[in-house]
Order: structure tokens, then sequence, then C-alpha cells
């Protein structure tokens, strides 16, 4: 069973050794050090390759070179808000599985301090994604204001990620998470 598997790795990660060679079974993190070295690889594993074979395609389709102001506009509020689903929505997946819930309920470390420092990292990541596409676009010639525009980029992954997470935790379900996400996109597309 692959749930086992999963759980054999995080029991032989967590243990520690003492002088003798004998080992002392310790669930959870001793400092925060170890947690963003260990968590954050496993959370985000999946969801930045995707989020940047997403990016790598918006090229493709829309086109981001020599475009003007309401061009540009468009391109960052329409294609590259939606990174904010696929980084921040999937932070909390892994606890959804039933046999993941139960290695998180008895780990030492708080839920809220790992799902905080997850949203954290997940925001910061989320930024930095979007300014680094904003800043490929202004050297790709876009005419428009760089700091307005990827503000409210960041704002808009910022609200569907959120959306999508919240909505993810009360269904306790990914594909709720990301369904409610992509509503919530849909919905602001029509203001």
């Amino acid at each position: 069973c692959y749930c086992a598997w999963c759980f054999g790795v995080y029991l032989v990660s967590y243990m520690k050794r003492d002088g003798k060679g004998r080992g002392n079974m310790r669930f959870g993190f001793e400092n925060i050090w170890d947690f963003l070295k260990i968590d954050m690889r496993h959370t985000f594993h999946n969801s930045v390759p995707f989020a940047i074979a997403y990016l790598c395609l918006i090229p493709k389709i829309r086109g981001i070179f020599n475009l003007d102001a309401i061009q540009s506009r468009d391109c960052l509020l329409q294609s590259v808000s939606l990174v904010g689903c696929v980084l921040i929505t999937p932070i909390t997946k892994w606890e959804y599985d039933v046999c993941n819930r139960e290695a998180v309920t008895v780990k030492a470390w708080d839920r809220a301090k790992t799902v905080g420092l997850r949203l954290a990292a997940a925001m910061i990541l989320t930024a930095a994604v979007v300014l680094g596409f904003a800043c490929v676009m202004k050297r790709g010639h876009c005419s428009f204001d760089f700091w307005e525009m990827a503000s409210e980029t960041i704002g808009g992954a910022y609200g569907i990620g959120l959306a999508g997470w919240l909505l993810g935790e009360v269904g306790k379900n990914l594909a709720v998470g990301y369904l409610g996400a992509l509503g919530c996109y849909m919905l602001c597309g029509m203001l």
C-alpha cells in the first residue's frame, strides 16, 4: 500500500540517532529549519513544476511580447493569476488522505503552525512567480505600469488560491478546492 510506504518513509526520516547508534523516535520538528527543509519540499514538489509548465504555455497561447497596456493587463490578470490556484490551493492536500491525516495528528508540531507556514511560503512563491513573469513581459517590450499590474495580479492570484484552499478545507477534497478556485476565477472575470 502506498500510504503504508509513505508512513514508513515518514517515520524513518524523523528517526534521530543518539551517540550509541540506537534510534530515538521523536515525532515532530526541533525547529523551523527542519520543517522548512522537509515539509516545504514535500508540499510543493508537484505544484511548482506544474506552475512553471503552465507559465511556459502562456507565451505559446497568448503571446507576451510587444503588448500595449490593455493587452498586458489582460494577459496578467486572465492568465498569470491562475498560478495562485496551482500554488496555494493544494497546500493541505496531504492531510485529506486518511493515512496521512493520522500521521499529521500524532506530530508534536501544531497543525496551525504547519498550515500557516505553508500558506506564507505559497504566497511568497506566488508573488515571486508573478513578479518574474511580469519582468519577462517588461523585458519583452510590453508597455504597462509594472508595480500596479504586478500587485493587481498578485492580489487576484491570492484571492483565487485562497478561495480554492478554503473550499478544499471545508470539503476535505482537493477537487472541490480546484473547482471552487476556477469558479472564483470565472466569477471575477465576469465582473
